[in-house]
């Protein structure tokens, strides 16, 4: 899994108008590790530096687990989780916590 960031423009993701600023790729096999680019003088700034955006890569571990969104999510809603099935969707939510399958 690859993640891309255009650093420079500051998005955050919470608005349409960020499209485009990030990008995550699924591969399924290991890219080599390559240099950046070099960037012509004349598209950036004057005292544009490029080592000052570059992001060092880090390694990430996925553990497997299940996990369900609390009663009150917008997503329970949508289930129709209302009344009743709140006392049983919160006792499977502690089942799966004591599992220490879901975090507190």
């Amino acid at each position: 899994m690859s993640f891309f960031y255009e650093a420079d423009l500051w998005t955050s993701g919470d608005s349409p108008d960020d499209r485009g600023a990030w990008r995550v790729l699924l591969l399924n096999e290991p890219l080599l590790p390559q240099s950046a680019p070099t960037m012509p003088p004349s598209s950036g700034p004057g005292d544009y530096d490029p080592t000052t955006w570059r992001f060092k890569e880090a390694s990430v571990a996925f553990v497997p687990r299940i996990c369900l969104p609390e009663a009150e999510h917008l997503l329970t809603e949508r289930l129709g989780v209302g009344g009743d099935d709140y006392e049983a969707y919160n006792a499977l939510m502690d089942e799966l916590r004591q599992a220490k399958a879901c975090p507190a």
